[in-house]
């Protein structure tokens, strides 16, 4: 089954990126067209992404059931065996602005909850770098990837999202925000970054679905900041804290996060 859901996401990425192309050359993307099913409103380049996914996904009718931030929940299937935490385009706002850092996000499960996750797919749609993780693996364009060795929370570079709550700053070497949290967590599998931090309540499981197995299946641990297992659901409202990192770093990150 892994063979084909890769072989799918790879048609739809190339279909997606052709109409993303399309409509960050032309500025044309910007444009609320409704509100999404998470309460926040759907611009013109969320909307053609996710049309072009469902499109591609009842064509091939595959047994699934789409949990997207856009249209809700979708099944594609009567009888489906899997759920898909979808986000058309991660990074939207990076996307408007032809910053070059938003892909798509497609994590696959065998049930409702994030612990059941096997395969997740992210496309960095202006790199063209793709990224997918197994259980028993992740890779960059079909390389191998694996998490940095810094065991030291002195010299760890960490994307790190605090909210009111900036504590660890001055505990690491350096942060970076970027904007978009899949391809963010895929810095931290292949050991470009140690570290993602996101402590703001806001985080919403598609974002972070199949980014969270790529650190998990490169060598990484993942967890909530009080350092308990993600075992959220897959659901449209749903919100997450996760600290992703390296196994030598995490329970120092998790200790500094939760001191005083």
């Amino acid at each position: 089954m892994i063979k084909e859901l890769l072989r799918i996401a790879r048609e739809i990425s190339h279909f997606v990126k052709y109409e993303v192309d399309y409509l960050v050359e032309r500025n044309e993307g910007e444009a609320v067209v409704r509100m999404g099913a998470d309460g926040t409103p759907t611009r013109k380049i969320d909307m053609i992404a996710e049309e072009v996914i469902l499109d591609i996904l009842y064509e091939k009718d595959l047994p699934v059931k789409v949990i997207s931030e856009e249209a809700g929940e979708v099944p594609i299937s009567d009888d489906y065996e899997y759920v898909l935490a979808l986000d058309p385009i991660d990074g939207t706002f990076n996307s408007l602005r032809n910053i070059p850092f938003y892909s798509i996000s497609m994590a696959f499960s065998t049930s409702n909850s994030m612990k059941d996750i096997f395969f997740g797919y992210i496309f960095d749609l202006s790199g063209e770098n793709e990224y997918y993780a197994t259980r028993e693996g992740a890779f960059k364009n079909g390389r191998p990837l694996k998490v940095s060795r810094e065991r030291e929370l002195s010299r760890a570079n960490v994307i790190y999202y605090g909210g009111d709550d900036w504590k660890i700053v001055d505990r690491i070497k350096r942060t970076r925000l970027l904007g978009c949290a899949s391809l963010e967590l895929c810095l931290v599998a292949e050991g470009k970054m140690d570290a993602f931090v996101d402590c703001r309540n806001s985080l919403r499981v598609f974002d972070v679905a199949a980014g969270i197995l790529m650190v998990s299946s490169a060598g990484g641990k993942v967890s909530k900041e009080k350092g308990q297992e993600v075992d959220n659901g897959i659901s449209i409202g749903e919100r997450i804290n996760i600290v992703a990192s390296n196994e030598l770093l995490h329970d120092s990150l998790v200790e500094a996060l939760n001191e005083g």
